[in-house]
């Protein structure tokens, strides 16, 4: 499991997605709100909108993510598994955060009223 390229591509993915990039708890909400725009780019064309998805072979799932992908054997079926795998977690994410954001605003929205 350990030495599947597979699993390594997974990892070299998420990684940067999942990195605090400033753990000050503090700024959370604006993190919040630069990780999903930064997810949202790299899904989407017109990203302020959020129409227009990329095509899969579009997606910017990374360099270091793309690099492997190419380098590593395993089969086209797998590595267009992979891609699409990580095109979901991008998806599933933006929403999660969504629904952090919603959440915060309205809590804001009722303690300032």
């Amino acid at each position: 499991m350990l030495l599947d390229e597979g699993n390594k591509l997974y990892l070299t993915f998420a990684c940067p997605i999942i990195q605090a990039t400033n753990p000050d708890p503090t700024k959370l909400f604006q993190e919040l709100e630069e990780l999903r725009d930064f997810l949202v780019q790299k899904v989407y064309r017109d990203f302020r909108q959020r129409r227009l998805p990329w095509l899969l072979s579009y997606v910017k799932l990374g360099a270091k993510f793309e690099y492997g992908l190419k380098a590593s054997n395993l089969s086209a079926e797998r590595k267009t598994a992979i891609q699409q795998r990580c095109q979901a977690f991008i998806h599933e994410a933006i929403n999660q955060i969504d629904k952090r954001i919603y959440y915060e605003n309205e809590l804001c929205q009722i303690s300032c009223t």
